[in-house]
């Protein structure tokens, strides 16, 4: 949880220097949204790769051990080639997308977007290939070092914007500089602990084809939050410039808490799950989601109350700096206080799909996130 916390902190730390030098206008609203774009477009397959990657590891630890680093090699490569793919029909289609995703745009915050948009899709083989890596050492018990990525590219997000100011489109090769860079750390954390990566593409392993049929529901499921904030930006898109920034500050902060407490309880409890149901353990199965619900309920509930009372003072703290006008403070606060009401339930949600993918059932994840994004 330390490590989560500190990538939070960085993602914020960020955030407060975004606005404090750009201030919340055409250029923050653009690199906010191309900054997103991986996240909407990759990271839920990324979310359901290592979803569906952990359980098939931990089955074949216990029935075919020798064939574990074969298997992630292939899951490494397929992932690459996916992310690939991905980034060349982005490259291909960017223009009607991205004037799709951000239509209410001015033409120079089109434009700025554009730009952004080229050098950070670049970044998706490198997020593919370490998605893998980041569920080899949550099953190999490394569940900390997972969530290194953050911390890398923010840092380097933070170091450029510092040192190369006013220069924004930086901002841009920093996220892609800081991908790779992640990429690289992860791979050598994964070979002290024994992994050795060769290229191996083989689609007619068994585990692909289940792999295919269960990353579709969780993908949606996985990305629900997502959808609604890109949903949502699409609409703010329209507001005079800087409300995207406002919109996303606000979001990002308050699911922060699902964030930090959600994700830190099942990145530590779901391999758990899948060496359960490997084992044929219910009860330990469902102890153990039902002592995550409790530590959910007790961390989360409070943390919503005091968001919600202090939410004025909590923006101007954080945000309230250089350019970052008394107004823009004002809009982001409330944004951040509606969106807390929709933390705990999420959270709960969070819970709940996890299970439901270690038990190899994803029905109610996706009907859940269907009502959820119909509603939004």
């Amino acid at each position: 949880p330390s490590i989560i916390i500190l990538g939070k902190m960085l993602v914020f730390t960020f955030d407060m220097l975004l606005g404090a030098y750009y201030g919340a206008g055409e250029i923050s609203d653009a690199f906010i949204l191309a900054h997103a774009l991986p996240t909407i477009l990759f990271d839920g397959v990324a979310t359901a790769l290592i979803v569906c990657y952990i359980p098939i590891y931990s089955q074949m630890k216990v029935d075919n051990p020798d064939g574990l680093e074969e298997y992630s090699s292939n899951m490494i490569s397929l992932s690459v080639m996916f992310g690939l793919l991905i980034t060349v029909i982005f490259e291909i289609l960017k223009k009607p997308f991205l004037g799709l995703y951000a239509h209410g745009f001015s033409d120079l915050a089109m434009n700025l977007l554009i730009i952004y948009a080229q050098v950070v899709m670049m970044s998706l083989p490198f997020i593919a290939a370490f998605s893998i890596l980041r569920g080899y050492l949550q099953v190999n018990n490394h569940v900390a070092l997972s969530n290194l990525p953050q911390i890398i590219t923010y840092v380097v997000l933070i170091i450029s914007l510092m040192l190369f100011f006013p220069n924004d489109e930086s901002l841009a090769y920093a996220t892609l500089g800081g991908n790779i860079i992640a990429l690289l750390i992860l791979y050598t954390i994964s070979r002290k602990d024994g992994f050795k990566f060769h290229f191996s593409v083989n689609i007619h392993e068994h585990y692909v084809k289940s792999i295919f049929f269960m990353m579709l529901p969780i993908f949606l499921s996985s990305l629900v939050s997502e959808i609604n904030s890109m949903v949502d930006k699409f609409f703010a898109s329209y507001y005079p410039a800087g409300v995207v920034t406002d919109l996303s500050y606000g979001y990002k902060l308050s699911f922060a808490i699902q964030g930090v407490v959600a994700s830190s309880v099942m990145s530590i409890l779901y391999p758990h799950l899948t060496t359960y149901v490997a084992e044929k353990n219910q009860v330990e199965f469902g102890k153990a989601v039902r002592r995550s619900m409790q530590i959910i309920s007790w961390i989360c509930i409070p943390l919503i109350i005091s968001g919600m009372v202090l939410r004025n003072p909590i923006i101007k703290c954080i945000y309230g700096h250089g350019k970052f006008t008394n107004e823009n403070v004002l809009i982001t606060a409330s944004i951040f206080g509606l969106y807390l009401i929709g933390v705990f339930p999420m959270s709960v949600k969070h819970i709940f799909d996890k299970a439901c993918y270690a038990l190899n059932n994803t029905k109610y994840a996706t009907i859940s996130t269907v009502i959820s994004v119909t509603v939004n």
